[in-house]
């Protein structure tokens, strides 16, 4: 412990006299500074007084007991994007001593759990953009170094990320990180000493090379039902001719050392001079949309192939390959598991449970790795921490009790989705699904792979309707996307509901312009008019207040949020506690009247009297209208 006081001591005492402008939203000590009409919403300050000041008030505060898990607020991070700024003229990446400045933010947000995104170093072969993905991940035992700040005094990453933990805990946060064990950088680490654990390929198709389609299927999961048509493609002969057997280890090992001689990095000389690379990744069904996922690659998991393939012709003396069903090693396993790899992966949560005492993890892709493996990873990191808690990427509700017995406590759910996917007529009985499921949901108007609530609901009042209802919602954690608080409308990536169009939702002159967060140097636009803070903070706020009467299964209303229409219900009725919510995500203004809409708990409600609304106005003989993205919510009463 003592990190955070060692990054506080580590900060220069001051940074000269070179402006230095953070937005104004970031100031919330009111640290002196200068206003310069040209950066409105901005302050210039001393960055180093900045910071101590910050650092200081989190050392000086309350030291809170972290909270237990039950259905908290999430805020997802992915800390270079989150707290960049072009402080001094130019874009500059956001850092962890950034990121602890601004927890205090967090706070006033309502948040519990800070859940970073990889936060690891990545790979610069084969990036898309001007920035490495957080998921081409190179190695987990060092940290990102454009996360070290300049004003962090030289203080070794490890040390600022430590810190980052301590400040989280100081402040009553808990910590979730973000873990990927089926992909990897195609220059991963492990390469060097253990290229048998990857899928070689030509060189020539290192950024073509794409899983095998199927005519006429659809996109689709891959599945014992259809696996034999996948061999059975046209597509897949092709796709299995471009694989090639690993390098041979003296050889391999001999061209590292001559890459590290002349500073080249080894998949570099490896295409050069023999003409083969490692895999690039794909998703693991058929037909899917997306493209290749050059920037990664496939660990191997199983030494031989997927049980599907062996009805190939010649699969012995065929290099190791591996399709969509190998990638779903859950479902389809080989039989001779690589079980120093596996040693390996299942080491590396409880070791960070145990050097930064973090408190929680998603596994990007855990329905994809081996079950023995996925049942370790569980058990080995709740031996370390029997309080530890775990997030299933599982999107479907009616898989949760699956996940319930893998050891999860929570899934992510659909909610995230019913906004683009599901007509508004039909919105509540889509949203009823996540309230029955066996664990909490993650309740989010948006996501950090998914387009942003204004993009995805059609407006910024749509959108802060979908954040209000999904705060109400029953067996469900809340989720706050970084750069939602900005009113943001630039995707940070397009994985989920999006396509190659939706990079393109800002004005053409917007410096972030068509850049997407994962692959791109951006920052968000703290120094907006945006009232999305100030709506985020009042959502929470009443969430809070009626966190007793969310956390009554018994209360719950479900027969009204079944109700089809082009309202959405809420209510919950505990004694002489009612909580009513409406909703509208029409296209049109809705006249509704309370009584007709909730019926007998609709006594003593009145228009006058709601704790919080936006787009609903008066009307004669007692009718309201809601504008689209209208909303209301009316309390009475205590709980029992």
């Amino acid at each position: 412990m003592h990190a955070l006081q060692d990054l506080y001591e580590a900060i220069p005492p001051s940074a000269g006299k070179e402006p230095y402008f953070i937005p104004v939203r970031w100031n919330y000590l009111s640290v002196a500074g200068r206003k310069d009409p040209a950066r409105p919403n901005e302050v210039a300050v001393d960055p180093c007084a900045f910071y101590r000041a910050c650092l200081a008030f989190i050392l000086d505060a309350p030291k809170a007991p972290p909270k237990k898990p039950g259905g908290g607020v999430l805020y997802s991070m992915l800390p270079r994007a989150f707290s960049a700024w072009n402080h001094t003229g130019s874009l500059q990446s956001g850092s962890f001593l950034k990121c602890i400045a601004l927890l205090p933010l967090l706070m006033q947000m309502g948040v519990d759990i800070l859940y970073l995104l990889p936060v690891f170093c990545s790979s610069r072969v084969f990036q898309k953009g001007d920035a490495p993905s957080p998921y081409s991940i190179e190695d987990m035992e060092a940290f990102d170094p454009d996360l070290d700040d300049p004003f962090a005094g030289g203080l070794p990453l490890a040390r600022q990320f430590a810190a980052l933990v301590e400040a989280c805990h100081r402040l009553g946060l808990r910590v979730m990180l973000d873990f990927v064990f089926r992909t990897a950088a195609r220059d991963h680490v492990f390469v060097r000493e253990h290229p048998d654990w990857f899928y070689w390929i030509k060189a020539e198709r290192a950024q073509s090379l794409a899983a095998p389609g199927v005519k006429g299927l659809g996109h689709a999961v891959v599945s014992p039902d259809n696996v034999d048509l996948l061999y059975a493609s046209d597509e897949m002969p092709a796709f299995l001719d471009g694989f090639v057997p690993p390098p041979a280890p003296a050889a391999w090992r001999a061209l590292c050392r001559r890459a590290d001689e002349t500073g080249e990095n080894c998949m570099d000389l490896a295409m050069r001079e023999w003409g083969i690379c490692t895999l690039p990744g794909f998703a693991d069904t058929i037909n899917d949309p997306q493209p290749p996922w050059t920037d990664v690659t496939y660990l191997k998991f199983y030494f031989d192939s997927s049980p599907a393939a062996k009805a190939l012709p010649d699969l012995d003396a065929r290099p190791p390959f591996i399709a969509q069903d190998g990638v779903k090693c859950s479902v389809f396993p080989g039989q001779k598991p690589n079980q120093a790899l596996w040693d390996n992966i299942a080491g590396i949560i409880p070791a960070f449970i145990r050097r930064y005492h973090i408190d929680g993890a998603r596994i990007d892709m855990a329905h994809a790795l081996p079950v023995p493996l996925g049942k370790e990873l569980v058990r080995a990191a709740k031996e370390a921490d029997p309080d530890f808690l775990f997030w299933s990427e599982e999107f479907s509700p009616g898989n949760a009790q699956k996940a319930k017995k893998e050891g999860y406590h929570l899934i992510l759910g659909n909610v995230w989705s019913a906004w683009k996917t599901v007509s508004p007529v039909l919105l509540g009985q889509s949203l009823a699904a996540s309230v029955e499921a066996a664990l909490p949901v993650v309740a989010a108007a948006e996501l950090s792979d998914s387009p942003r609530g204004p993009v995805m609901t059609g407006s910024q009042e749509k959108a802060n309707a979908a954040f209000l209802l999904a705060a109400l919602l029953p067996n469900a954690y809340l989720l706050i996307n970084n750069g939602q608080e900005c009113g943001e409308r630039q995707p940070m990536n397009l994985g989920l509901l999006n396509d190659e169009a939706g990079r393109f939702v800002l004005p053409k002159d917007d410096p972030m312009y068509g850049k997407i967060a994962f692959f791109d140097r951006v920052c968000f636009h703290w120094a907006s008019d945006s009232k999305a803070f100030d709506w985020i903070q009042r959502v929470t706020a009443l969430r809070r207040s009626c966190f007793p009467l969310l956390h009554k299964p018994e209360a719950f209303c479900t027969d009204l949020l079944r109700k089809p229409g082009p309202l959405v219900r809420l209510a919950y009725q505990d004694g002489d506690r009612v909580l009513c919510a409406l909703f509208s995500f029409a296209e049109e203004a809705q006249t509704v009247s309370l009584p007709d809409e909730f019926g007998p708990l609709a006594a003593c409600l009145s228009f006058e009297h709601p704790v919080l609304s936006q787009g609903v106005c008066e009307e004669k003989g007692g009718l309201l209208s809601l504008s689209p993205g209208g909303c209301m919510v009316f309390i009475r009463g205590r709980s029992t």
